[in-house]
């Protein structure tokens, strides 16, 4: 046993000198438990740790839990310009983020990120798509008297719905089309619009000014009519509001991700290559904040891009990414960054680590990360959000991820599922599925070089998903969220910003990782 002793002893020193102490072996000494002293120089993953419970109370329970968490930096005494209500924010990525997933995402609290490969023009449309709609209006598609009901039923058949604001070439209110106005067949008798619509005289409207409380009062008032027009005072259509879009922002009110002015949020992807042309584009259309998207950040091209940015419109926020170290985030950090994303090889279509061998476990990242993120803060006074981006799908990956010191997650499989994502339902058999695939992949070649800085050969991969509807449904996310505060109650954290100082996390054993599935039984139901 002495003998044992001396030589684990020597060990350690031989260690030490080899590997100095650092500011991401201090962080791991208080956040990880039962840690190997060679833990800061292998790799994990976040499935390799358990989040550590301590002591809770009666306070401790999910309905008092605080899901808030910064969105982009702020100095010591302020509050963050934008924050989130919960952390979860889906990845700038075809298959994955478009006007209605953001939406969706911003009435529950979290936001998404616009990818950046597609055409400026097409980029700036999305952001205007999003910044159209007000927490609990929404700016219509309109028609003319003049146009033709087969007209209408090609947008009936488009769009899906058979209510449309009718409106002069001034966009003065005139009425409403309603589906009970018209009928299939109609467009073969030459039936316009201004034959069969309701005139403006006979519907109740109200005033732009308004706010939601008022809208729902006028229109439980008007009971036959379930769509208020809210007019600017010279008469021209601002929006509508719709009964059932009142009630489920009542639901929601105060979670939702919105501007000063109570319209969503609209983040926007950009890239090192046109983002001179782009940025304006994007800035001209609403855009919220910007994001830079590379899966390399430590690399001047970004520094000059983010620091163009910072100088040219300082009032936008850039969030800067991907970085994989300590040194990468005060890289980003030093060039004016509002937050960092943190990731390389960790996505379930991410195929950099295989082809290029670069690349890092994203836990072991978010160690280094936090760590001189946190240095950061003591240096300067000013805190920058870390987001976990890549290998995040489950609620425990997560509150790992978290308890590790991210302020947030980006996903991308996890969103890519549900009717909100921008690709259609196909068949496999008889499963519905949705397509998946990375920037990197061959479908996405065109945007390659923009993203990896090359384009002959692939850094990503296409696949097919599951359908999982809508992202509303129970089992959806309101159960991930649900997970993750019942995962802060048995840690005895009430925010996130408790469960970032104080929560530690265990490496676990494949052993431990087995225990802790279901084993030795048959098949059952989850």
């Amino acid at each position: 046993m002495k003998n044992d002793s001396i030589s684990g002893k020597l060990l350690m020193k031989i260690f030490e000198t080899l590997w100095p102490m650092s500011d991401l072996r201090r962080y791991m000494s208080e956040k990880i438990i039962n840690h190997s002293p060679f833990d800061s120089i292998t790799s994990r993953t976040l499935d390799e740790y358990y989040v550590v419970i301590r002591e809770s109370g009666a306070v401790h329970v999910p309905e008092n839990i605080d899901l808030t968490t910064p969105l982009v930096k702020y100095c010591a005494g302020e509050e963050p310009k934008h924050t989130l209500n919960i952390p979860l924010v889906s990845a700038a990525m075809q298959s994955v983020t478009g006007p209605d997933m953001v939406i969706n995402l911003d009435r529950q609290g979290g936001t998404g990120f616009i990818y950046c490969s597609q055409p400026i023009e097409e980029e700036a449309a999305m952001v205007r798509a999003v910044k159209e709609v007000k927490a609990g209006r929404v700016k219509p598609i309109t028609v003319t008297p003049d146009m033709g009901i087969d007209d209408v039923l090609r947008l009936v058949a488009e769009k899906g719905y058979n209510n449309y604001p009718v409106v002069d070439a001034d966009n003065r209110f005139l009425g409403l089309l309603e589906g009970r106005n018209y009928m299939p067949g109609d467009e073969g008798k030459g039936v316009k619009v201004g034959d069969v619509f309701v005139q403006a005289s006979e519907l109740t409207v109200g005033k732009a000014s308004w706010d939601l409380k008022h809208c729902n009062k006028v229109l439980r008032e008007a009971r036959r009519q379930s769509i208020l027009p809210l007019l600017d005072d010279d008469g021209t259509l601002d929006s509508i509001v719709f009964k059932k879009d009142i009630k489920r922002y009542n639901e929601l009110e105060g979670r939702e991700t919105v501007d000063d002015d109570k319209r969503y949020l609209a983040v926007a992807a950009i890239n090192t290559f046109d983002y001179r042309t782009r940025v304006p584009a994007l800035v001209d259309a609403g855009v919220d904040i910007l994001a830079f998207d590379s899966s390399n950040a430590f690399r001047g091209y970004q520094k000059e891009g983010i620091r163009w940015v910072v100088a040219t419109y300082p009032h936008i926020p850039i969030i800067g990414g991907n970085v994989i170290s300590g040194d990468g985030f005060r890289f980003l950090a030093e060039a004016g960054a509002h937050a960092v994303k943190v990731g390389m090889g960790s996505g379930s279509i991410c195929i950099t680590s295989e082809q290029k061998g670069v690349g890092r476990g994203i836990a072991t990242a978010l160690m280094d990360v936090v760590a001189a993120r946190d240095r950061w803060r003591k240096e300067t006074g000013v805190y920058i959000p870390v987001i976990a981006d890549g290998g995040v799908y489950f609620s425990k990956q997560i509150a790992v991820a978290i308890a590790d010191g991210a302020d947030y997650v980006m996903m991308g499989k996890y969103f890519a599922r549900f009717d909100e994502s921008p690709t259609e339902v196909e068949k496999s058999g008889d499963l519905p599925v949705k397509p998946y695939w990375g920037e990197g992949a061959p479908r996405a070649r065109a945007w390659m070089g923009q993203r990896y800085g090359q384009s002959t050969f692939p850094e990503g991969v296409e696949t097919k998903i599951p359908f999982a509807n809508s992202m509303h449904r129970p089992e959806n996310l309101p159960r991930m969220i649900a997970q993750i505060k019942a995962t802060m109650a048995d840690m005895g954290c009430l925010s996130l910003a408790d469960m970032r100082a104080y929560g530690m996390i265990e490496h676990i054993s494949e052993a431990a990782l087995e225990q802790g599935t279901a084993k030795d039984v048959l098949a059952g139901r989850k």
